[in-house]
C-alpha cells in the first residue's frame, strides 16, 4: 500500500466512503464483513476490508481524509 493510502480507517471515514450510517459500520464489524481492530476506545477498519466490498477506492478519497487530519492538527495547535 502506498504512503497516501492508509492501512486503517476510522468508523467515520468508512461511513462516509460507504455512505452509510456509523451504526451500520459497527454492525458490519460485528458480523465480520469488515475487518477491524479496537485501538483504545475506537475501532479502526482495514482499508483492504472496505475495498473488498467496493473494489479499489480512488486515491482522492484518501487525499481528502489526509487534508482533514492536517486541518484538525493545525486547529489543535
Amino acid at each position: 500500500m502506498s504512503a497516501d493510502r492508509p492501512v486503517l480507517l476510522t468508523v467515520s471515514e468508512v461511513s462516509k466512503i460507504l455512505r452509510i450510517h456509523r451504526a451500520k459500520v459497527y454492525i458490519l464489524i460485528d458480523d465480520g464483513t469488515l475487518t477491524a481492530t479496537k485501538v483504545g476506545c475506537d475501532w479502526r477498519v482495514r482499508t483492504e476490508s472496505v475495498e473488498r466490498l467496493t473494489g479499489s477506492l480512488p486515491s482522492n478519497v484518501f487525499a481528502h481524509n489526509a487534508m482533514g487530519m492536517e486541518n484538525e492538527a493545525a486547529a489543535a495547535v
